[in-house]
């Protein structure tokens, strides 16, 4: 029996988040091929995933291919791993494995026909690549299913931030964007949901400059004997800031990077903003860099708001205009 989806995916540089109907994932954005035949020794976990390629009817190249995606793939090669922040390239060349390994954490066990509505920066210029090596079916295995399911995927590319406006935000007036992401800072202005033309700016700096700062700071080399371990570091910011199992927390240390951090992404952010700061309607702030403790009361007292489930918000954003996108497909 084959079922339909409505999903909405945004491949991020550090994460890759997907909704579905009934369910979501949130997995990093790593990923690994591996030639080992028995791939029954791997074990997918929460945050990753096992693909299997069997057939493409228009990937042929990606044919008989086996994928670990996901805290799957930097668990079980730790020292080679790939990360799509790794190429300038990396959305687009790696972008259907993420889709993939996102799908499998949806409960998806069935053959299925994806109606996908997945988000880029610049969809103009990458926009038409990504729906070529995204759309086709697909027989694929996942996390290790006993058969094949065929998998068939038709995409729509939209431009990245429309999905996080519309999880919660009136698309009709014009909107002030700044997405704090792993990789990069992009702040945009939208208006009545579309990109204002000369409006986008994209900063260099990411939740992974923060991390490298945490990782190469003296007073964590001091602690450790060694530079700290940015994985450690990136689970630490989400729990209290406990270093692995160690007992160490770095709070400390990310109070005096914290400053320095913010002068190189939101402050630039908020800055490229105030030519238009009179004709806006909100500013909100996006990505899961809007997660990082105490980011929003910083925002908050620059009247930025912070859009609730940042993380999530633009891959909810994306299923919820997937409804109407795809409607009579």
């Amino acid at each position: 029996m084959t079922l339909g989806y409505t999903i909405g995916i945004n491949v991020g540089n550090g994460y890759t988040k997907a909704q579905a109907q009934t369910s979501q994932s949130l997995i990093p954005s790593y990923f690994k091929q591996i030639s080992d035949d028995d791939i029954n020794k791997y074990e997918a976990f929460d945050d990753g995933a096992i693909i299997s390629i069997v057939e493409s009817s228009t990937r042929p190249e990606l044919n008989n291919s086996t994928w670990l995606v996901g805290d799957t793939a930097k668990h079980y090669y730790p020292d080679s791993y790939g990360k799509v922040v790794d190429t300038l390239q990396g959305k687009l060349d790696y972008g259907l494995q993420m889709v993939l390994g996102a799908i499998a954490r949806l409960e998806i066990d069935s053959d299925a026909n994806i109606n996908l509505l997945i988000s880029i920066h610049d969809s103009q210029i990458f926009g038409k690549e990504l729906k070529k090596k995204l759309d086709g079916l697909y027989r694929v295995k996942l996390n290790n299913s006993y058969r094949a399911y065929e998998i068939r995927i038709l995409s729509r590319v939209i431009e990245e931030g429309i999905g996080a406006i519309a999880s919660q935000i009136s698309p009709n007036g014009s909107i002030g964007l700044i997405d704090l992401g792993h990789g990069t800072s992009i702040v945009s202005v939208f208006r009545k949901g579309k990109l204002l033309d000369g409006s986008r700016k994209v900063i260099n700096v990411g939740v992974h400059n923060l991390i490298e700062k945490i990782a190469n700071h003296p007073k964590t080399r001091e602690k450790l004997h060694k530079q700290g371990n940015e994985y450690l570091i990136r689970l630490g910011l989400k729990n209290n800031f406990a270093y692995g199992t160690t007992g160490w927390e770095f709070s400390s240390i990310y109070a005096l990077v914290l400053k320095d951090w913010i002068s190189s992404c939101l402050a630039p952010s908020f800055k490229h903003l105030q030519p238009r700061i009179d004709e806006l309607d909100g500013i909100y702030l996006t990505g899961g860099g809007a997660l990082l403790p105490n980011i929003n009361q910083i925002a908050s007292k620059h009247s930025i708001i912070t859009i609730q489930n940042a993380q999530m918000a633009e891959a909810i954003g994306l299923q919820k205009l997937a409804s109407r996108v795809f409607v009579g497909v």
